[in-house]
């Protein structure tokens, strides 16, 4: 029997008054009716459990988590497509077209620079300062004996 968890009975009725057409046909596909809920026919937990174990291609879940359709395999591929339109780009010579733009992966912040969010170029004597300025030694362990 599983752990008792508060608020579940509550964050279910709150999925269901915004999304009720979708938990609707959750259960439309599993021969239950809204309308049964709270009779032997569907209790409260069957609910809970039919909402928090939707499969990931059921409308219920793309409507609460629209990135769900991307699995492992969606993401791999599309590390290939930016692998491959990165060195067609590069055997096609490079520097005379534009950077091909990484495909855009969900929950990740478009940009338009296609790099990673927070970094920016550095001018060469930029660079040059940051390898010059004085660092912090490491401390060193306690000797042990």
């Amino acid at each position: 029997m599983g752990r008792y968890q508060p608020g579940k009975i509550r964050g279910v009725l709150r999925i269901l008054r915004e999304h009720p057409d979708e938990v609707e046909y959750e259960l439309i596909r599993l021969g239950l009716r809204l309308r049964w809920l709270g009779s032997p026919l569907l209790s409260f937990r069957d609910l809970i459990l039919i909402v928090s174990l939707a499969p990931r291609d059921s409308p219920l879940v793309r409507v609460l988590n629209p990135d769900s359709g991307w699995d492992l395999h969606a993401h791999l591929l599309a590390v290939i497509f930016d692998s491959l339109n990165a060195a067609n780009w590069q055997r096609a010579g490079g520097k005379q077209s534009t950077r091909p733009k990484p495909l855009s992966r969900p929950g990740q912040p478009s940009n338009e620079s296609g790099r990673a969010r927070g970094r920016t170029n550095l001018t060469v004597q930029e660079y040059a300062r940051q390898l010059a300025r004085p660092r912090q030694a490491l401390p060193h362990p306690p000797p042990t004996t």
